[in-house]
């Protein structure tokens, strides 16, 4: 089977490299209705689960208090960067070593 026949025609439209050509999406469906229905009841709950976070804040229980404090934190500025072990190396011993390699390093 050639690469032409092995592509679906519906498919979007890229160009050489790959990238989505203008006016093409790779999701003409947009997002799934259900999932659009749920966001829109869970809207509703949004201010009572924020007040609710708010007052396990100054929980009399610090892991509570601690517990609700760090999904704020994470909320507001983003999770904190872990590192990725790759077979046993540090993500950036492995980057570092494949740049050295380039020259780039």
């Amino acid at each position: 089977m050639s690469d032409l026949e092995n592509k679906r025609s519906d498919a979007p439209q890229r160009d050489a490299s790959g990238r989505l050509l203008p006016g093409h999406t790779a999701n003409p469906g947009g997002r799934p209705k259900v999932q659009r229905e749920l966001q829109a009841i869970l809207e509703e709950c949004g201010p009572k689960a924020a007040e609710k976070v708010k007052a396990l804040i100054d929980s009399p229980d610090e892991k509570v208090a601690l517990a609700a404090a760090r999904d704020v934190l994470d909320r507001i500025l983003g999770r904190a960067p872990q590192a990725i072990e790759v077979g046993g190396e540090a993500l950036n011993d492995v980057l570092a070593r494949i740049l050295a390699g380039r020259g780039g390093a």
